[in-house]
């Protein structure tokens, strides 16, 4: 997939980080977030140093460093009190919402000169679409292997759901003084 999108830095350090994870997982060896994300890091400043510079790269790290943070410090905070189900779920968004985009808000307004202040509120809009996309385009590829009918359903489910994040982002980026 990462070579299909174009080697983009972001794309080869998730996926760095998922082998890392594997890996270890394969080697019956339990390892933390951070210790996954600091030996993906590692390798790959190790393989190219100047891939600290690209802002996918330190957008990406600075996101995943961030929902570890407020997941680690605050994602105890009400669980007691939220039994589960959609608001668990829904709490949990926030904070990963708020996680990724406090760590991005100052590399976003070194690199960009700008902030969006409607991010958080657009996130708890189109992440929980995105899970359903991606399950949604794989049951379209394996369908499209056996009944091509039933692939052309997938992918037409798929195109509404990505309607929808076009129809949110682009209505969200209408509203005035959203960025600063």
């Amino acid at each position: 997939y990462v070579f299909f999108i174009g080697l983009p830095m972001s794309a080869i350090r998730a996926a760095s980080f998922i082998s890392v994870t594997l890996l270890f997982l394969r080697l019956n060896k339990l390892v933390s977030l951070p210790t996954a994300l600091v030996l993906t890091v590692s390798a790959l400043v190790t393989i190219n140093p100047e891939v600290v510079f690209d802002v996918g790269f330190q957008l990406s790290v600075s996101a995943v460093i961030g929902i570890f943070i407020v997941l680690f410090l605050a994602g105890k905070v009400f669980i007691g009190a939220i039994r589960g189900g959609i608001l668990l779920w829904i709490y949990r968004l926030i904070l990963v919402s708020l996680g990724a985009s406090l760590t991005t808000w100052p590399l976003i307004a070194y690199h960009f000169w700008t902030v969006s202040l409607i991010g958080l509120f657009a996130n708890l809009l189109v992440v929980p679409v995105v899970p359903f996309i991606l399950w949604v385009v794989i049951a379209a590829l394996m369908c499209s292997v056996i009944w091509m009918p039933l692939a052309l359903v997938f992918s037409l489910i798929a195109h509404w759901l990505v309607l929808w994040l076009l129809f949110i982002t682009q209505k969200l980026s209408l509203w005035p003084g959203i960025f600063i």
